[in-house]
């Protein structure tokens, strides 16, 4: 089922006229480098690659993440946690986490918004 984030950002009066979503688009792109490839990370960091999608409302910033190990659940929950962890928004007023499991992959879509902030992502992970 696809998500329609667009729509839940704009009843919470995110607008590209009203908000820089690049910006946010930016810094959460450097906030996931720093928290998802570190040295304990469970994904191979030269093979992960994410995308700035300026255009895609429901889909900001995506993410393509390859495990070590091929092990897709261990990289769910190593996402969930750093998720909780070091990327969401501290209060926010709005998240929407739907995890996509397939045989041999997972896509995660992601809504956050906060009183001032509100950024859509999608994770894919093999």
């Amino acid at each position: 089922m696809l998500l329609n984030f667009e729509s839940i950002l704009i009843s919470h009066g995110f607008t590209p006229d009203r908000y820089d979503f690049e910006s946010t688009i930016i810094g959460f792109d450097y906030d996931l480098h720093i928290s998802l490839f570190d040295s304990h990370t469970c994904f191979d960091v030269d093979k992960c690659s994410t995308y700035r999608q300026w255009n895609q409302p429901n889909e900001y910033l995506r993410a393509d993440l390859i495990t070590l190990t091929g092990d897709v659940d261990a990289g769910i929950q190593f996402f969930y946690q750093r998720w909780c962890t070091e990327l969401r928004y501290q209060n926010p007023v709005r998240e929407v986490i739907d995890v996509q499991r397939l045989k041999q992959s997972a896509a995660i879509h992601v809504l956050t918004v906060s009183q001032h902030n509100a950024m859509t992502l999608l994770f894919n992970i093999k």
